[in-house]
């Protein structure tokens, strides 16, 4: 088959089913992203999706083929606020006080989880 064959049913695939146009070697950097976001072990992982992407490198798979979604950009998010607040806590413990600011974080996170 003819690369150009394969991109021009590709493209008749996405037109037909209401598909946002995207190449189709793109769908290798979708495949990518998605087993990569699926996991816990990232370290293992990496390694797993370069394995299937066939790369000599990990970085190359790393650096070009994984995105960033918004579940990754909410779970990193959602990690540094519980650091900062666990961090706050002992503060305010060591302190044997409470401190202003775990409340004005722990009421913003509140608010946040409700939307």
């Amino acid at each position: 088959m003819k690369p150009s064959n394969l991109a021009s049913a590709w493209s008749r695939f996405c037109r037909t089913h209401g598909l946002p146009r995207i190449r189709f070697h793109d769908l290798r950097h979708s495949y990518a992203t998605d087993l990569f976001e699926g996991g816990a072990e990232k370290e293992r992982l990496l390694k797993i999706v370069q394995e299937r992407l066939r790369h000599a490198q990990a970085t190359t798979t790393a650096n070009i083929y994984l995105h960033t979604t918004e579940p990754m950009r909410r779970a990193a998010l959602a990690g540094q606020e519980d650091r900062i607040e666990a961090a706050l806590m002992k503060q305010a413990r060591d302190s044997h006080c409470v401190s202003t600011a775990v409340v004005s974080l722990a009421a913003a996170r509140e608010k946040r989880r409700r939307k």
